[in-house]
């Protein structure tokens, strides 16, 4: 719903633009505005109907993902290793938790599109390797077409969360 009020916003905004800058800006009277913005939101609610099916269709094609993943090892029981992944949620930002399930050790995350974002996914897969030591899997993967553009913000997505998980390793293998 909201990228159908954003590229309606944005279409509309454009019209209006356009408008004003093909009419002048100093013959404008009230009924030629009135007439500018009817006209505009008309072409925004037009080109909302046709862009956005378009857009929500390309967007689930296969392809469009870039993924990002990365492994560690900490030494942590796994049940901690749990808590110290769920912890570590609070450095994604505002976020849906979609699964965590803590018998099949995946926690899955996604970051809802902004404006100037596309949604991101973060998924956790921890495994029990000994007694005291896990291992952590963190893979984050953008849906964008553009998709070297997103390439950089995964790798920080990962990146972020594994210097975060290991300074809260250190933290507690200490205690």
């Amino acid at each position: 719903m909201r990228t159908y009020v954003k590229v309606f916003t944005v279409t509309t905004a454009i019209w209006v633009i356009i408008d004003i800058v093909t009419n002048g800006l100093n013959s404008l009277s009230v009924e030629m505005s009135v007439e500018i913005a009817k006209d505009s939101i008309l072409s925004g609610l037009i080109m909302t109907v046709l862009i956005c099916p378009v857009y929500n269709y390309l967007r689930k094609l296969p392809g469009n993902s870039v993924p990002i993943s990365n492994s560690m090892t900490i030494e942590l029981p796994y049940s901690d290793a749990f808590a110290v992944c769920v912890e570590s949620l609070q450095i994604v930002g505002k976020h849906k938790v979609m699964k965590q399930d803590k018998e099949q050790g995946i926690i899955q995350v996604k970051r809802e599109s902004s404006f100037f974002a596309p949604s991101e996914e973060l998924t956790y897969t921890i495994q029990a390797v000994h007694s005291n030591q896990t291992s952590i899997v963190i893979e984050s993967k953008s849906f964008v077409d553009e998709q070297t553009e997103y390439f950089r913000k995964n790798k920080e997505n990962v990146h972020n969360v594994v210097t975060y998980i290991s300074g809260l390793q250190r933290n507690r293998s200490v205690m």
